[in-house]
């Protein structure tokens, strides 16, 4: 029998809680039929809350390389809940903009987020909720910060 102890350190607990938020919420789209794997729901979220914006403003928001989303916003493309339009200003810019079926899974879609967070902050009070925030933030910016 292992005698290990759990390893309490910030960095797991918030690795361990990361997968099992990450996972609930793709078990949710699927039970919802929503054909849309969990880094795609990232995009379409950005999406839903700030509709036409470059794939550069986007991979910034979702904090991934340009590059990274590429191949998510292609399926997207495919599925038919996004466009790439040209830009008004710059020709070597596209627009990435939700189509109709896009923006018509956003409720399910956020229904589902909404179903997870609510488990998971279950007798949370809102105080330590906030504190709990202010702390993942502060410590996003520490890892971000150039050495």
């Amino acid at each position: 029998m292992s005698t290990r102890k759990p390893n309490h350190s910030s960095s797991n607990l918030i690795s361990v809680a990361s997968r099992l938020l990450s996972t609930k919420l793709q078990e949710g789209l699927i039970q919802k039929n929503l054909d849309i794997t969990l880094e795609q729901w990232t995009l379409m979220y950005y999406l839903w809350e700030q509709d036409g914006v470059t794939q550069n403003e986007l991979a910034s928001h979702a904090n991934k390389e340009k590059s990274t989303i590429t191949r998510h916003l292609d399926a997207l493309v495919k599925k038919h809940l996004i466009s790439r339009e040209s830009h008004p200003t710059d020709k070597r810019n596209k627009m990435i903009v939700l189509t109709e079926k896009g923006r018509s899974i956003k409720e399910e879609a956020l229904e589902s987020a909404r179903k997870i967070t609510n488990k998971a902050e279950k007798e949370i009070s809102e105080k330590d909720i906030q504190i709990f925030k202010t702390v993942l933030s502060q410590m996003i910016s520490n890892i971000n910060e150039e050495d």
